[in-house]
């Protein structure tokens, strides 16, 4: 027989022990994540600490029992205790069955206090079972009688449950009581007696300091020449000290806070002045300097007796700042240039060009509406409200009140998360009764939230009052000028098209799309001529740009006709490349340089033969009645002369109205041709502006947007079009008409901005104005069909293709021709054997269908 084994202390525990251990770690994860997961819980849908698991355990939990259902992590962590302590478990039948009467109790208990109330974003406060079980209660023995006997099972459960005797307990909690109360009565005796001898001393003292005043009134009669000087000598000095203060008043509020001398000081210097007793002036000021002391005021008479209100009403809270709009600079008053009755309808190359005055816009109204300085106090007080019953706490610094929309700067408390606020966007606008309420977390720049509510009274921003503002005189070097409208703070907002280079601009219906295009287009016009600028208008809508047919800045009449659009895209892009050459041979790197140059040769200080004529702008153009007429030379110059001198090249601006409808005809080609020109005609001075209702990935796909830098949003219907749009989330909380938000070229942040309104019968009078000088020189090849184009018809279909001859041959040995036929034999796909049996069919090779949904045709030829 072997010796029994022993183990020593040192050794490792046994099987049995680390068992329990392992079951105390479980047990106290487990209470940890229940804990986390019923803290965090949100029935509306918020992030739980745990998870969705997390999530749906407390939500059952929640759903059952309610708020009773912290009973159960906390029973679960009194046995993780007993693991530790114990290292056995002690979960008997009487510690479930204690438990379970404690949760069904408290929780018909709670049911019946709070009265059906929800906790946890929309479950009752007791659960599901508090309600059935409380209502039970309440209908067998009612309110008073279900209170009594909850509270009697309840303490049974803690009798049965713990070896407390609640007659001990009892006994233990009066004899507290009594000596807590005891030992409070001679505490207020000892305070009493200590403020009752500070009083006497305090008297004691004063006699002793002062003379005795009769009738307490001071008698002038009694005061003697040197004293009565020394009196006035006092307060003229307290009096020049007043003086100063204000002088000093900025100074106050930038200081550190003024030493206060403390009471015990205070006395010390009195006593020191008692027994240096000089002459009667110090003794008048020991008098005033008591009489302070004893009314609460300390040290120096006349300057903490003054200062000290005004510091504290710089550091009270007086509420927050409001921002003012910056007052608008007095607008400029527009020359009106007079046009002559009899303005020729074709011009000359070179003619004057007159641009539309501001009075053909409608002038804003005089009437503005003013700024309620106690509104906004009370709206950033109610904001500051609604945002604490959300649990984030903090203060609104300032406001910026704006004409649609004003800003509250608010600065949340430290250790708050911005994602914490920023989905607070909805909550905000109903507890507000806002139609929409933007979040911007947090303000570039600072350390705030900003946000953005609607104001009751909305201002209008007129096109006039923009252009006819003195900051958009600044853009006269600017190339494409465009007038926005105004930001959230009222002040205009301007914009370089050629410096964006390439606009998208995307909304739903009727957010104010077509309104801003129409601005844009208005403020280019009014600052460009057609020398300078030409227009390319693509309109699948048909009506929406039309206004503009005719004006002398078109290259063509708007097109309408999808099949026409791709043409036109497809001259801007060769357009584009033209210039290119251009410029390589004229040694200029975009067309700035290149105008440049053109200029020097006009000027004589360079060789005309150093640059090429410019194909747009050239002398044929298409008159009144759509004739081709040919514009005669300026005086003393030659046909050939005229061709011989460059011209300067204008900017070209490409607007589609609405891009989803050229995407569902021709997505290819036209997504194609929109990224080169987004991607190289800047330097080309060619720029896009995209518009489009429907901002679907399909249309605005991830080519288009990685070309167009500069996006405009104006209000959508969900917060996926914003992302589409942006790359974030934001458009959605948008007001509409006009309002929307733009990403600027290079930059992350967005910005606000309120467009401009311009009527339809505005945009038709400067229109009117413009065509009154004459009429548009068009190019009559852009819509020319190209031989490279597939879709151009069979022209592309005649180049040499080695399949053709192979599927000649096929339908010539096989004695009938099909599709289908052709696609097995060549293994090529159905567009490719469709185009080539139209081929055959043109030339002669096979007959017509035998029917219109296709089927086999004759053979013409015979095989070789």
């Amino acid at each position: 027989m072997s010796a029994p084994s022993t183990t020593s202390p040192g050794q490792i525990l046994a099987p049995d022990g680390r068992r329990h251990e392992v079951l105390g770690i479980l047990a106290a994860a487990a209470t940890v994540l229940m804990a986390l997961a019923l803290w965090s819980y949100d029935a509306r849908g918020a992030d739980d600490w745990v998870g969705p698991v997390g999530a749906s355990v407390a939500g059952m939990l929640v759903a059952a029992f309610g708020v009773a259902a912290w009973v159960i992590p906390f029973e679960v962590g009194l046995a993780t205790i007993r693991l530790f302590g114990r290292g056995r478990t002690i979960l008997g039948l009487s510690t479930l069955a204690s438990t379970l009467v404690i949760v069904l109790v408290g929780c018909a208990l709670l049911h019946l206090v709070l009265d059906g109330q929800t906790v946890y974003g929309g479950h009752l406060a007791g659960g599901v079972l508090g309600e059935v079980l409380g209502e039970v209660l309440r209908s067998m023995l009612g309110l008073i009688g279900a209170y009594v006997v909850g509270v009697a099972i309840l303490m049974i459960t803690f009798v049965l449950r713990t070896p407390v005797s609640l007659t001990e307990l009892a006994a233990r909690g009066t004899e507290g009581v009594r000596s807590g109360g005891r030992r409070g009565v001679d505490g207020v005796r000892a305070l009493w007696d200590a403020w009752r001898e500070a009083k006497e001393l305090e008297a004691a003292e004063l006699d002793a300091d002062h003379p005795t005043i009769v009738d307490g009134e001071f008698d002038d009669d009694d005061v003697t020449g040197d004293e009565a000087a020394a009196d006035s000598k006092i307060f003229a000095d307290v009096e020049d000290e007043d003086a100063d203060e204000e002088a000093e008043d900025e100074e106050v509020f930038e200081e550190e806070e003024e030493e206060v001398v403390p009471p015990a000081r205070a006395k010390k210097k009195k006593r020191s002045a008692k027994k240096a007793k000089a002459d009667p002036a110090e003794e008048l000021e020991q008098m005033l300097d008591a009489i302070e002391g004893k009314t609460g005021k300390t040290g120096k008479t006349g300057k903490a007796k003054k200062k000290s209100p005004r510091a504290s009403k710089k550091t009270e809270d007086d509420g927050p700042t409001i921002v003012a709009p910056v007052e608008r600079p007095k607008p400029i008053e527009p020359a009106v240039d007079s046009i002559a009755d009899d303005v020729i309808m074709v011009p000359s190359v070179g003619q004057p060009h007159v641009l539309p005055p501001t009075t053909l816009l409608t002038s804003p109204p005089i009437d503005t509406v003013s700024v309620d300085a106690e509104t906004l106090r009370a709206n950033a007080a109610r904001l500051v409200e609604k945002l604490e019953a959300y649990g984030v706490k903090g203060r609104v610094d300032e406001i910026h009140p704006g004409p649609v929309v004003t800003m509250y700067e608010f600065e949340p408390q430290s250790g708050t998360k911005i994602s914490k606020i920023a989905g607070l966007a909805d909550d905000l606008a109903m507890a507000l009764a806002a139609q929409k309420v933007r979040i911007v977390a947090p303000i570039p720049g600072k350390a705030r939230v900003g946000f953005e509510l609607p104001n009751k009274t909305r201002q209008t921003v007129y096109l006039r009052e923009i252009l006819e503002d003195p900051r958009w005189g600044k853009y006269e070097k600017a190339h494409l000028p465009m007038a926005l409208g105004q930001d959230i703070g009222g002040q205009p907002v301007y914009a370089d098209l050629a410096k964006m280079p390439h606009m998208l601009v995307a909304g739903a219906t009727g957010a104010g799309k077509s309104v801003g295009l129409n601005v844009m287009l208005a403020s280019l016009l009014s600052k460009k001529s057609p020398d300078e600028l030409r227009l390319l208008m693509i309109d699948p809508k048909v009506v929406e740009l039309a206004v503009f047919d005719g004006i002398p800045h078109m290259l063509l009449p708007v097109v309408t006709d999808m099949k026409k659009a791709s043409l036109a895209l497809r001259w801007a892009v060769d357009e584009m490349e033209r210039r290119y050459q251009l410029f390589a041979d004229a040694g200029a790197r975009n067309i700035t340089s290149y105008n440049q140059r053109v200029q020097k040769v006009l000027d004589g200080d360079l060789a005309p033969e150093k640059i090429a004529r410019s194909r747009v702008g050239k002398v044929k153009a298409q008159g009144v009645n759509g004739e081709e007429v040919l514009l005669p030379p300026s005086d003393g110059e030659t046909p050939d002369a005229v061709d011989a001198n460059p011209i300067k090249l204008p900017f070209i601006v490409v607007i589609v109205d609405e891009f989803a409808d050229l995407m569902m005809v021709a997505a290819k080609d036209v997504e194609s041709a929109v990224a080169r020109l987004a991607q190289k005609a800047r330097a080309a001075g060619i720029h896009v502006i995209l518009a489009t209702q429907r901002p679907s990935v399909d249309v605005i796909t991830g080519m288009i947007k990685a070309n167009f830098p500069t996006r405009m949003a104006f209000k959508v219907s969900q917060r996926e079009d914003s992302k589409t749009i942006l790359g974030r989330n934001g458009a959605e909380h948008l007001l509409g008409m006009g309002d929307m938000l733009m990403l600027p070229p290079g930059q992350s942040d967005l910005k606000r901005v309120h467009s401009a309104f311009i009527s339809e019968d505005e945009v038709r009078d400067v229109c009117d104005f413009l065509r009154a000088q004459g009429n548009p020189i068009y190019d009559t090849d852009i819509l020319k069909p190209r031989e490279e184009e597939d879709e151009g018809g069979l022209s592309g279909q005649k180049s040499d293709d080695p399949l053709y001859d192979k599927a000649v041959s096929v339908v010539a040995q096989a004695g009938y021709c099909s599709i289908s036929h052709i696609q097995r034999k060549l293994s090529v796909g159905y567009n490719k054997a469709a185009k080539l049996v139209d081929r055959m069919e043109e030339e002669g090779v096979v007959g017509p269908a035998a029917s219109k949904a296709g089927g086999r045709r004759e053979v013409l030829v015979q095989p070789l």
